[in-house]
């Protein structure tokens, strides 16, 4: 459970939180840190701290740049403890500097820094611990956590800009059935209405979109529960393991975007191999970890059957090859890798490879949806205008004549 204190530290008032089993277990934490408690309570009790810890949670920036500086501190010859000593002081954001300090307690109360970071849970995934279990095992812990944090970051610049490709367009084309929503709903009926009183024939278009503003005007309030029910549905059901299924069997076997999310979906998949082998984990335990890492529950089930196949004797470039979704390329290169015994740099030049595919399809991507875009609203605009304009004219030209 969480607990919210205020103790004194150095002469100066401090607050924040703590996971603890009892208030006991939160003043002895305290003590051992050189604080002085002054009020213990439940996080519970009071919205204020729920507010406050939703604004300073710890983000994957934070924890890049906490690994980064362990990284330095360790290679400028500084033992963990005193790394995470001068961390307490120095960092401003208190569930930060709560997470270093609960860390840094375990470390003085004799374990390993990877058993530390594997009890803060939620906080730090397998790929971390093995990775720091493996830095501890070979004595090369600053290396390996200067690589880590390297790799956390270019894995969150990459989700980053891929998240932006995919979303962008959906944001438009939202945008465009809202502005089309309103404008039929709203806007058109006010003109629509003089053609009514004038009681005159109306082209087809005009009647179109008088009965699908007429039924929109009517139904609005139960369209918008109708889209409100079916995008609840749709989270409901991506958030099972069916959906999941659904979702990227679906995408991936669309045009353009399926090549893209499968590719993209690889890029993870084997640089966290790549570093996993290269900081000297076991091949069976790296590809479970990978496992963990992957997103996509295709490739999820791909790797566990690779890791059986390797369970019976094969290599992993066979376990890629048996399974038929992983591209040639990965499969030829992963064997070259075994062939050579540089496994783990070929399949970082694979993920490099990936990366800048990804990143060639979605400029290729955003560049070709863009005009899509402008083509589909100049469409429904041109409809919505003549069918509004259309009668006018006629109108005029019987008078006319």
């Amino acid at each position: 459970m969480k607990y919210v204190y205020r103790a004194l530290y150095q002469k100066q008032e401090v607050t924040g939180h703590l996971e603890a089993m009892s208030e006991k277990e939160v003043i002895e934490y305290l003590r051992n840190n050189k604080y002085f408690p002054l009020d213990i309570k439940r996080a519970s009790e009071g919205r204020i701290v729920f507010l406050s810890s939703l604004l300073e949670r710890v983000t994957d920036d934070d924890i890049i740049a906490y690994f980064r500086q362990v990284g330095i501190m360790l290679n400028a010859g500084m033992t963990i403890t005193g790394a995470h000593d001068i961390l307490v002081e120095q960092i401003d954001k208190q569930s930060l500097r709560d997470l270093i300090m609960q860390i840094s307690t375990s470390i003085k109360s004799g374990k390993s820094y990877s058993s530390a970071l594997a009890q803060t849970p939620g906080k730090f995934p397998k790929l971390v611990v093995s990775l720091v279990t493996a830095g501890e095992v070979s004595g090369k812990l600053n290396e390996i956590l200067l690589k880590l944090s390297d790799d956390l970051e270019k894995q969150r610049d990459f989700k980053s800009r891929f998240k932006s490709a995919m979303t962008y367009p959906v944001i438009v084309m939202v945008g465009v059935v809202a502005v089309v929503f309103i404008l039929i709903t709203f806007v058109v009926p006010q003109l629509l209405g003089l053609y009514t009183e004038l009681n005159i024939e109306l082209p087809v278009t005009t009647q179109i979109l008088m009965s699908m503003s007429t039924f929109s005007a009517k139904w609005w309030p139960l369209i918008l529960i109708g889209v409100g029910g079916g995008v609840y549905a749709l989270r409901k059901r991506m958030a099972t393991e069916s959906g999941q299924w659904w979702y990227y069997t679906t995408i991936m076997n669309i045009p353009i975007v399926g090549p893209l999310v499968k590719v993209a979906g690889l890029v993870t998949a084997t640089r966290t191999l790549s570093l996993l082998l290269s900081a000297g984990v076991l091949v069976l335990d790296s590809i479970n970890i990978v496992v963990d890492a992957t997103a996509n529950v295709i490739f999820q089930k791909a790797f566990r059957n690779v890791y059986s196949s390797i369970q019976k004797g094969l290599t992993i470039s066979q376990g890629f090859e048996k399974e038929g979704v992983f591209p040639p390329v990965l499969v030829q290169m992963a064997a070259v890798g075994e062939r050579t015994g540089k496994l783990d740099e070929i399949l970082l030049k694979i993920s490099e490879y990936f990366e800048s595919e990804t990143n060639n399809a979605m400029k290729a991507l955003t560049t070709a949806i863009e005009p899509m875009i402008l083509v589909v609203m100049g469409g429904v605009v041109l409809f919505i205008v003549m069918a509004v304009l259309s009668p006018i004219y006629n109108l005029t030209s019987q008078i006319g004549n």
